[in-house]
């Protein structure tokens, strides 16, 4: 979505609204992410969005934090290299638990207040033998949810 279709949107919606972004696509890959996060919280609105976490580095991770953002949600698809590799692509389980990790110290080194960690995890019959101990190394990490889909 183009600045002009959001800046659109954004005018007909109610101040402090809450909107989480996402679409089909990994969100950190639009242009204009942090503008649309700037845009709504100049509103007071609470902004938050899914990513898989494969391009989180400490920039984009003090980018995130500093923009306002209100949560962050990361989507997890098992708890192993194996598993999460295989329903996502070779290397995105450690892709993942890096990008939790440096998004933490960002969040961390600024107070840790905000934004929320979340984890949206992918329940499947592949998957849920892992679910125990991905529960546990979340709470290890720093999230601050964990919810299974």
């Amino acid at each position: 979505m183009d600045r002009g279709l959001f800046s659109l949107i954004h005018s007909q919606l109610p101040a402090k609204v809450s909107v989480h972004l996402q679409g089909w696509g990994e969100p950190l890959l639009h242009p204009d992410i942090f503008f649309h996060i700037r845009q709504l919280k100049s509103t007071g609105g609470i902004v938050s969005f899914t990513t898989n976490g494969t391009i989180m580095d400490k920039t984009v991770a003090d980018a995130l934090v500093d923009s306002g953002l209100d949560g962050l949600t990361f989507s997890m698809a098992g708890n192993s290299d194996s598993t999460q590799d295989s329903l996502r692509g070779r290397g995105s389980f450690a892709l993942l638990h890096s990008a939790i990790r440096t998004f933490n110290a960002a969040k961390n080194s600024r107070g840790g207040l905000l934004p929320r960690v979340a984890v949206s995890y992918l329940l499947t019959p592949k998957t849920g033998g892992e679910l125990a101990n991905a529960v546990s190394w979340c709470c290890k990490n720093g999230v601050d949810a964990f919810a299974r889909r």
